[in-house]
């Protein structure tokens, strides 16, 4: 009776081994397939255009916060979106950093924008849109 008994236990025990182990392997597999799917569905340049066009800032820096987490080719036109997201962002920094009275870092960020405005030049009439827009923001 105990022989049959440790026999049961051990084949139960191996049998939870069995399932833990292809559980841990199942799960393995669908996180690799979400970062693969993520990577084939990635970020398209009509996703930026489409924010553009909508004068949708705040969707253009997710968007390019998107692109940069799955490191997408860095091509002309996906640069300059990029850069012009990049203007957004220190934009809205330098304009919280000077409304706190952080002038330091608000210079910082200035200078950062003007590397961004520089990179995104073809895209000026959205800069000065970028400007008008966070300082009406903050006047209200």
């Amino acid at each position: 009776m105990n022989k049959k008994i440790k026999t049961i236990r051990a084949v139960l025990l191996a049998a939870s081994v069995i399932l833990v182990l292809s559980f841990i392997v199942m799960v393995g597999a669908g996180l690799n397939e979400i970062r693969e799917s993520r990577t084939r569905y990635g970020v398209e340049t009509s996703d930026y255009l489409n924010a553009l066009r909508a004068h949708d800032y705040e969707r253009l820096l997710q968007t390019a916060c998107d692109d940069s987490e799955i490191n997408s080719p860095e091509d002309g036109e996906r640069a300059e979106y990029r850069a012009l997201a990049g203007y957004f962002r220190t934009e809205l920094l330098r304009a919280s950093y000077e409304a706190v009275g952080e002038y330091d870092k608000a210079q910082q960020q200035l200078d950062e924008r003007e590397a961004f405005g520089t990179a995104s030049a073809a895209y000026r009439d959205y800069q000065q849109e970028i400007l008008e827009r966070v300082n009406s923001a903050l006047l209200d």
